[in-house]
């Protein structure tokens, strides 16, 4: 262990000398703005080596991950070597990936890495968002078999998508995909009697969740970056229960470094996920990673868990 331990900070303090000393763009991000257009940022490395003489900027459908992807795309910008903020406009509303490469006196720099100098998620204009003159609408939506009601707020406020409101009444735990396959057993009814008179003082004392718990910061959509990308996968399959495909989504959202309370919160979500799949082990697990950060709130999950673990 103590190899491996000493291997990878070897790695680590490496990559960062080397991303240091070479004309490697670094901290890209691609954000929607209020003008249907994706706003893109970048660092440029200081007292490179060759020295960054220009910058291009490249744009696909997929994200941009080889060299021979990249020789095929015609940059959208290039740009003097100080610029350090571009705005794609005139886009439809695909998801788009980006990708910042140096121009030097010896070429293009062609090194290409993940969530470094090239996004990882796909970005599409924001088509909610309105003016700021205007109100904007931050109800939370009720399902699509209710009406809708709408409150409004003073126009600074920025989030404009909000989640379908969670009124979760069936309990995930008994009648999940886990336990749809059992076949029913019949008792007879000296059984019946006989179950009726043992467990006549018994009260359970099992605490099961039914309802999920989604942070308010997370009811209603931001305009990008961390918190972005964790509201879409809540949005698209978490509040859609689909737990198996949320729990990988957000294990992949968060194999990248985030903004720490928004990987508390997603850690937390992952947590609920193995829950309501009756993975308790796992869901406990996960409880205790952001037990320091949300301690009454955990502690009534993870006892939940120990019971069903043992019921």
């Amino acid at each position: 262990m103590k190899k491996i331990f000493f291997a990878i900070i070897t790695i680590f303090l490496s990559f960062n000398l080397f991303s240091q000393s070479r004309p490697i763009l670094k901290d890209l991000n691609a954000l929607p703005t209020e003008n249907l257009s994706i706003k893109i940022t970048w660092t440029i490395p200081e007292d490179s080596e060759p020295k960054v003489t220009g910058i291009h900027l490249f744009r696909d459908t997929k994200q941009i991950s080889t060299y021979e992807q990249l020789d095929n795309l015609t940059p959208i910008a290039t740009l003097a070597s100080d610029v350090t903020i571009f705005e794609d406009k005139n886009i439809d509303d695909k998801e788009y990936f980006y990708c910042a490469i140096s121009a030097t006196s010896q070429g293009k720099y062609k090194i290409i890495l993940p969530s470094i100098n090239t996004t990882i998620y796909g970005i599409r204009i924001s088509k909610n968002v309105q003016p700021k003159i205007q109100q904007t609408n931050t109800a939370i939506l009720k399902p699509s078999t209710e009406k809708k009601s709408s409150t409004t707020k003073p126009a600074e406020q920025k989030r404009s998508v909000p989640l379908p409101l969670l009124e979760l009444t069936r309990d995930f735990s008994l009648t999940s995909d886990l336990s749809q396959n059992k076949k029913s057993t019949t008792l007879g009814q000296k059984a019946i009697n006989a179950g009726k008179n043992l467990s006549k003082d018994y009260q359970s004392k099992v605490n099961r969740f039914t309802k999920l718990h989604v942070f308010e910061e997370d009811l209603i959509s931001p305009e990008g970056g961390d918190e972005y990308l964790l509201f879409r996968i809540l949005k698209d399959e978490f509040v859609a229960q689909d737990f198996l495909s949320s729990a990988k989504s957000l294990s992949d959202f968060l194999s990248v470094h985030r903004d720490e309370q928004v990987q508390n919160r997603a850690i937390f979500y992952v947590g609920q996920c193995y829950y309501f799949l009756g993975d308790y082990e796992n869901a406990i697990y996960n409880f205790l990673k952001v037990q320091q950060a949300y301690p009454t709130l955990t502690k009534k999950w993870i006892d939940s868990s120990l019971d069903l673990l043992d019921f």
